[in-house]
């Protein structure tokens, strides 16, 4: 059974003392450069007579700096008063201009930080959007370098936290796992931040990066715990659909027996509902029918988007199980364009009805109540795949009628389906991969059709790592919706963490990485192309739902581990 990446149809798709002592075996630069910097921005700030310079002069439009060197060159009472006006003029930018002109005073942000604390603004919302906006200007490996100092190097060590607090959690968690030293840094900041000194304000970020730390140290053990009754109750409260459990919940108030699957005219709406999801899939996808063809050869452009897509979910997952699934390549032929195969008509049926259902076959689903009892109406939806996608002819009257009522011939349906699976975004079977290489009508909408590939890379991709012990679990279930929830739900949910590692700041502080998506000769910042997250499933909502409740150490250990003890026992699999 393949997995099929989703698309929206219609829709392209208090401060603590200061110290210099640096910690052992950081490079003599780094020190001598924190402690310098440190030390200049603190005494700029106690001067009475002379603020001090901390800044150096560089060539960049004097207006657009104006407000930092005011900012870093103030004593500490005037720098409270103009920190809300700075703020609120930064924040205001475009996010181009902001990263244009953020790239020019990096070298200055080691004194803003500590001008900041020294002023005694670290609690300041703020102050800590300042900090948090120049952080964000700069690609994941220039901040990883830079969180390794500053955590272990700052003259004021809470400033590891307030930094750590402004970044989002996927992006700090790629940053630090695939830093050589981002484990030692994490120690020698919970060391030099001693959890009775910590702020208020930071506990939630001083407890994720102890838990961080504690994966670092264990990947493959530390979060996972075993399921319990409790547990695996919550979890088939999840997996319940919403109308189902309302439909329940009103049949227990009326005092009446709980809803059951109504057999009666499920084929005949079925295929009717079926039959208006392919004609509007139909009308999309055939559009790329038309389109010329990307470059897929091997080493070649799409190729390097999916070796970044894997990069990016190994840098979110590696340590946890995803590292050793291979690169995707032409060559090795783990990769292909599905634009050149003939198209199953057999599983694109099946897809519509059992994984990607959309409303004309969900809204069926529900109003027969389909989900109370899956053997009874799955048998049903087997016999209707089979003679919609005519790999068999029906035999009963009702279904012959039902089957000649759409008005579409056996063999212009299969024509329909077989070219919706080829021009289908994306595609895993095994450990096999395949996309659609299509390009745009102009070069702007292929830049952005390149974003869409790399998105679709991070999902294809993450469903090759998948342990084959949780992938037979996961197929032996028997509600279909259950199965697509632990298929694709937990996929959508790692696609969105890696995607979240990357986007907006390193797309819009990384060149190389812009270029190896949207091609040498168009690295600029166009966000716009970029677009926003992953498309996904409805039931990305459940996983989510299924972390707050059991946590992401037990998903990945069963995802990648294949440990899918810790997803129930006792209630589980059904």
């Amino acid at each position: 059974m393949g997995t099929r990446s989703y698309r929206v149809p219609g829709a392209a798709p208090t401060t603590a003392r200061a110290t210099t002592r640096p910690s052992a075996g950081l490079p003599a630069a780094a020190v001598n450069r924190f402690a310098a910097g440190n030390q200049a921005a603190l005494t700029s700030l106690r001067e009475e007579s002379s603020p001090g310079q901390v800044i150096v002069q560089r060539e960049s439009r004097a207006d657009a700096l104006t407000w930092l060197r005011r900012l870093l060159a103030a004593r500490g009472a005037a720098l409270s008063t103009r920190l809300p006006a700075a703020a609120s003029r930064l924040s205001g930018w475009s996010t181009d201009r902001q990263t244009a002109l953020l790239r020019q005073v990096r070298g200055s942000v080691d004194g803003f930080e500590v001008a900041v604390g020294a002023a005694g603004l670290l609690a300041d919302p703020q102050a800590r959007q300042i900090i948090g906006i120049l952080e964000s200007a700069q690609s994941n490996d220039a901040l990883g370098n830079r969180l390794v100092d500053v955590f272990q190097t700052s003259a004021q060590p809470v400033l590891g936290l307030v930094i750590a607090s402004r970044i989002p959690e996927p992006r700090l968690r790629a940053v630090l796992q695939t830093h050589a030293q981002g484990a030692v840094a994490l120690r020698a900041l919970r060391t030099r931040n001693p959890i009775g000194g910590v702020p208020v304000s930071l506990w939630l970020t001083y407890g994720y990066l102890t838990a961080l730390a504690g994966e670092l140290a264990s990947p493959g053990a530390a979060g996972v715990t075993a399921s319990t009754p409790a547990r695996e109750t919550g979890v088939e409260a999840i997996l319940t659909p919403p109308a189902v459990a309302a439909a329940r919940a009103a049949a227990a108030a009326a005092g009446l027996p709980p809803p059951a699957f109504i057999p009666a005219r499920y084929y005949e709406d079925l295929i009717r509902g079926l039959h208006q999801q392919m004609l509007a899939e139909f009308a999309y996808y055939e559009v790329w029918s038309r389109r010329n063809p990307m470059d897929t050869r091997p080493g070649g452009h799409v190729e390097g988007i999916a070796t970044e897509a894997k990069a990016r979910v190994d840098a979110q997952f590696g340590d946890y199980g995803s590292r050793p699934a291979p690169s995707l390549s032409f060559a090795a032929g783990n990769l292909s364009d599905r634009t050149t195969i003939a198209g199953d008509p057999v599983d694109m049926t099946r897809y519509f009805v059992n994984e990607g259902a959309e409303a004309p076959v969900s809204n069926v689903q529900a109003a027969h109540n389909s989900f109370e009892d899956a053997v009874a109406s799955q048998a049903i939806e087997n016999r209707l795949i089979d003679h919609y996608s005519g790999r068999s002819a029906p035999a009963l009257a009702n279904e012959r009628a039902a089957l000649a009522a759409v008005g579409m011939s056996t063999a212009e349906r299969q024509r329909r389906l077989r070219l919706i699976d080829r021009m289908w975004g994306g595609v895993a079977q095994g450990g096999n991969v395949s996309i659609r290489a299509r390009e745009g009508g102009t070069a702007r909408e292929t830049r952005g059709i390149y974003w869409g590939l790399f998105k679709t890379m991070l999902h294809e991709y993450l469903h090759t790592t998948a342990h084959p012990t949780y992938t037979a679990w996961y197929e032996g279930l028997t509600d279909s919706h259950h199965v697509t929830t632990y298929q694709e739900g937990f996929t959508d949910l790692f696609t969105l963490k890696a995607w979240n590692s990357v986007f907006p700041n390193e797309i819009a502080a990384n060149r190389g990485f812009r270029q190896r998506i949207q091609g040498t000769a168009d690295a600029d910042v166009d966000m716009s192309s970029v677009g926003g997250p992953p498309g996904h499933y409805p039931e990305l909502v459940e996983a989510e739902q299924i972390e707050a409740l059991i946590g992401l150490p037990n998903m990945r250990a069963a995802y990648f581990r294949g440990n899918t003890a810790v997803l129930g026992g006792s209630r589980l699999p059904r």
